[in-house]
Parts: C-alpha cells; structure tokens; sequence
C-alpha cells in the first residue's frame, strides 16, 4: 500500500509539473516532453529497459491510449491551484534543480513550496484515485510487452521509490 502511495504520488508530481511546464512552455514542448519520456506519468522510466523496435512501437501505442485521458487529469490538478500557487511552485522548482536536487528531494521541495487549503487537498484526492487506476492499468501493460530480464529493471526502481 505504501508503494501505491508513493507512486500515486510521483505521478501527481509529475503532474502537475507538466502541466506547470506546458502551460509556460505551449504545448508542443509539452508534447515532445512526452514523447521523450513516454509512460513517465505511470512512475515508469523506460530508458533503463533497452527497448527493441518493437516494444518501442507498442510503448508508443500505449502512450496514445493514455494519453488523452492522462491529459485530463493533468488539466483537473492544475486547476486545483490558484495562479500565486502555480507560480509558487513553477519557482520552487526551478530553484529545487538549479540546486540539483531531484526525485523525492525535488518532490518535497516543490510541495513544500505550496500551502494548499483542505478543500485543494481532497480535490487533488480526487483526481489521483482517478489516475490511480489508469497507471496500474498502464503499467500492468507495459509488463506484459517486457521480457523477464526487463521486468527484472523495473522491480528495483519500484523497491527505490519505497523506500523513498
């Protein structure tokens, strides 16, 4: 369960990063973002697995699948936050890479970065029990294109992210 939360959690981040990033930066960076680092929303990172073509093309497929409703979700938790708190937290993380942190040192320092009310907190609730069920499901795709061996990658990355 702890796991859940954790990854629950570095989705929402990632979130609301991109989201933050997108509104800044238009939406074709956003897009090439994405593209880059496909299933980043799912808490998976798919360089580490050595990709053929072909788990490429059907990593690609999956993307497309979630995306749209991956995109929704981003817009729901960026309308949680009011303009000062976007703002607040675009700086913070800013500020949180420039001094190199990154992963649940950078999360921590953005959500530090951000007072939010009751109501903002159950929103955000909200949508990630939406988003929870999308990225299991995602993920448990994703599994099923990897060899073994590749499987093996991601089980350490899940062990690292509990025990953060």
């Amino acid at each position: 369960m702890r796991m859940v939360t954790t990854v629950l959690t570095l989705v929402v981040s990632l979130a609301v990063a991109g989201s933050l990033r997108a509104a800044d930066e238009g939406k074709k960076a956003h897009e090439g973002k994405h593209a880059q680092r496909p299933l980043a929303w799912a808490g998976v990172n798919v360089d580490q697995l050595k990709l053929t073509d072909d788990q490429k093309a059907k990593v690609a497929d999956l993307q497309k699948e979630y995306a749209p409703q991956v995109a929704d979700l981003y817009k729901k938790m960026q309308s949680i936050l009011t303009d000062d708190q976007r703002k607040a937290r675009q700086e913070a993380e800013k500020a949180a890479k420039e001094a190199g942190k990154t992963g649940k040192e950078l999360h921590d320092a953005v959500a530090a970065a951000v007072t939010l009310t009751d109501e903002q907190k159950a929103k955000q609730g909200e949508v990630k029990a939406e988003l929870a069920p999308i990225a299991k499901e995602a993920r448990e795709k994703l599994t099923a294109i990897l060899t073994p061996e590749q499987q093996a990658l991601l089980k350490p990355a899940k062990k690292a992210k509990k025990a953060e």
